[in-house]
């Protein structure tokens, strides 16, 4: 089973980001003798093979921090073209610097704080969510490890719940806007007002509450404290699984990973003050999405696996969505003594009845060979400073259009150096929901076009 690589696909993100501002076309053979400049040819009478097939699970947990996720979406949605779309998360917190001292005080509330990240929502927010809380009771996983999770995990990836919430909440996002809360004075009674970023707030119930908030009621000795390391506080309670229960149009996104405000927050009272203890999400604990596709009738599902079909439309989809695949003609015509001096394919974007236009294209797409193993290997012209490996462009009388650069590929395809079958990726798919139909190889008005520029020696 093939599986994307956050990883690469994480590197390949810096590579287009660092080239993208780079427009000179990347050529091949092109270092040509005056004499030979009346052998330069072009064609693109090529008729190239589109179909569409199911995708894969994406890597969205990673134990090297640098490659972990920035941010997680949630929610589920109905896209008109491509079907259910869902993401929930699961995450484990940790105990703060400094073990809490809840003994002997008394508990006012536990709280769910999860930050929005206000710039990467996908589709339409501005509607009633429902979301449950549940309480991660998976003990073969979260026993006390030194590092219970070393490898990467994948998105098809499930924990075991408790059936009951510890919390729900419905709401409507307030994504653009700073909130104020009342929070504790922590050092004398009594709260004060603060304003702070948007915000996702979500009261635990008190069963749930006053179990965490005694935990140690009856320990005497500090070691045998489930607060005593991250390790025991985690086999006490594993995490949490942060569910969506309502359908949508679109994704929130959560960018709680490395804001100082998230986690779950315990509101409590000393004889002298009123004080909070966070549980923050640490760096190296498990965050995870898991994602959910569901094609039944949708417009994309005749499609997929219908290399038909694929001759009139195809699709692409990122998180672990559907994969357009391209495949070269005979290419016989090109085969001996020639140089490819630029080659690229202008794929049309299809504007289907059925579309919303709140659904984002992806800004940026790439190409990946399918290896005669079915794995997917980043193509050479991808990495090229001088080629983006994919491209967004808007023609003006009519539907945009994305422009790829397979110069070198290509050349690797007549040599016999690579295979003839690509792959079309969204870039950072990994955490990216945006999608794009785009009409297929034989299309009666707008095909892909393989356009080729070559030197017949």
């Amino acid at each position: 089973m093939k599986r994307y690589n956050a990883l690469f696909f994480s590197a390949l993100t810096l590579v287009v980001i660092c080239f993208s501002a780079c427009t000179n076309t990347t050529t091949i053979g092109s270092g040509l003798l005056e004499n030979d400049q009346q052998d330069l040819k072009f064609s693109e009478d090529f008729v190239m093979q589109t179909s569409t097939r199911l995708g894969d699970t994406v890597r969205t947990f990673n134990p090297t921090l640098s490659n972990q996720l920035s941010d997680y979406l949630l929610g589920e949605y109905q896209d008109p073209i491509f079907g259910k779309v869902r993401s929930s998360v699961y995450a484990q917190v940790s105990t703060s610097a400094g073990r809490p001292d809840f003994l002997g005080h008394t508990l006012d509330s536990v709280v769910l704080v999860l930050p929005y990240n206000t710039e990467e929502e996908y589709g339409n927010i501005n509607t009633e969510y429902s979301v449950d809380i549940l309480r991660i009771d998976d003990p073969t996983r979260f026993g006390i490890l030194d590092n219970p999770f070393p490898n990467s995990l994948w998105s098809m990836e499930t924990f075991n719940t408790l059936p009951t919430p510890i919390g729900s909440k419905t709401f409507v996002p307030n994504t653009t806007d700073s909130i104020t809360i009342n929070l504790p004075k922590q050092d004398s009674l009594g709260f004060e007002e603060r304003k702070v970023a948007a915000q996702l707030r979500i009261p635990l119930n008190m069963d749930f509450s006053m179990e965490l908030f005694n935990a140690d009621a009856d320990t005497t000795v500090i070691d045998e404290s489930v607060f005593f390391t991250d390790d025991q506080f985690t086999a006490f309670f594993n995490g949490i699984h942060i569910n969506p229960t309502s359908v949508n149009e679109g994704l929130l996104d959560l960018g709680f990973i490395s804001n100082s405000n998230a986690g779950i927050f315990v509101y409590y009272t000393t004889s002298e003050a009123n004080k909070s203890y966070q549980f923050p999400f640490a760096a190296g604990d498990l965050k995870l999405s898991n994602y959910e596709h569901d094609y039944t009738g949708s417009v994309a599902e005749p499609f997929i696996d219908n290399p038909t079909n694929g001759d009139s439309l195809f699709f692409v989809q990122g998180l672990a969505g559907l994969n357009g695949t391209l495949k070269f003609p005979n290419l016989d015509d090109l085969r001996g003594d020639i140089a490819i001096n630029k080659a690229e394919l202008i794929l049309s974007v299809a504007n289907l009845p059925e579309d919303s236009d709140i659904y984002e294209l992806p800004s940026q797409i790439f190409l990946t060979e399918i290896s005669e193993e079915g794995e997917l290997i980043i193509i050479e012209d991808a990495l090229i400073p001088s080629s983006s490996g994919g491209g967004f462009t808007e023609y003006t009388d009519r539907s945009p259009t994305y422009s790829l650069n397979v110069t070198a590929h290509l050349q690797n395809v007549l040599k016999g150096n690579a295979t003839d079958e690509l792959a079309l990726i969204v870039l950072g798919r990994e955490r990216s929901p945006n999608r794009v139909v785009f009409y297929g190889g034989e299309h009666s008005t707008y095909p892909v076009k393989l356009r080729i520029h070559y030197t017949q020696f």
